[in-house]
């Protein structure tokens, strides 16, 4: 487990040297690697498909990947699915312009939504936004940054892996608000995962971050050798992986539609 520092960061090139600070910690992360990261790829009403973002048009009222995720776990019974609602741009830039935002943070949103000039009038948030915003300007730009290292990324989130991968039990998986129990129950789930992918050494996982890290990675390791690994995708909001646990619940149906287009991955 590597953390990637982002205090530091300034200027109109700030995703560039997001970039080059991946190629310095973490050079296996190049050209033809793949990656699953926890967050969105852009605001609700942004186009991803470029950097700087572009204006979607049209715009639905909540992201379509998520409706299709909804579906998919109404149907598999595994409990209910919460994500947290993705704002609009100006939610973000408002964020960024606030003089609480954290000057690497700032310098990421500014460059990421280069092209959304006309909400750059709107009045700021002082508290600089919220945590989970804050989490989300980290994660548009560390797509932006893979991207300018010949990577291909995919969203996808932990909790739905861990709900995917607990089977039966994903209904009664603890909350993260209950710590010790919540960390228990998914390193089990990661260990289990380990044993899988043949991986025979995995360092003790500490918190509920790596944890999460884990079992993306893990999950999709273990569902491409069995071929149960979907990927949904519509071309505003990029590419989500689910990794299903189980040939039997390895079912699309009803989760493509309009926009957006479901195959294995």
């Amino acid at each position: 487990m590597r953390r990637i520092a982002l205090a530091g960061l300034r200027g109109p090139t700030a995703i560039a040297s997001l970039a080059a600070r991946f190629a310095e910690t973490a050079p296996e992360l190049s050209r033809g690697a793949l990656a699953i990261i926890d967050s969105p790829r852009s605001p609700l009403d942004a186009d991803s498909s470029s950097t700087p973002m572009t204006a979607r048009s049209p715009m639905p009222s909540r992201r379509i990947i998520d409706d299709a995720l909804r579906r998919l776990f109404a149907r598999l019974g595994r409990g209910r699915l919460s994500m947290y609602p993705t704002p609009k741009v100006e939610y973000f830039v408002r964020c960024v312009r606030g003089p609480a935002c954290k000057p690497h943070l700032a310098a990421l949103g500014r460059e990421l939504l280069a092209g959304f000039s006309e909400n750059m009038e709107h009045p700021t948030i002082d508290r600089g936004g919220k945590l989970f915003t804050r989490f989300m300007l980290a994660g548009f730009a560390t797509y932006a940054a893979f991207a300018m290292r010949g990577m291909r990324a995919f969203e996808c989130y932990p909790d739905m892996e861990f709900r995917l991968w607990a089977g039966d039990d994903g209904r009664k998986l603890a909350p993260k608000a209950r710590r010790s129990e919540a960390l228990k129950a998914r390193r089990r789930i990661c260990a289990k995962l380990a044993k899988l992918a043949g991986v025979s050494r995995m360092e003790t996982l500490v918190t509920l971050d790596q944890a999460d890290a884990a079992v993306l990675a893990l999950g999709a390791a273990v569902a491409r050798r069995r071929g149960t690994l979907v990927e949904l995708r519509n071309r505003a909001e990029g590419r989500f992986l689910v990794a299903f646990d189980a040939p039997q619940a390895f079912s699309t149906r009803g989760l493509a539609g309009h926009a957006l287009s479901v195959r294995p991955a």
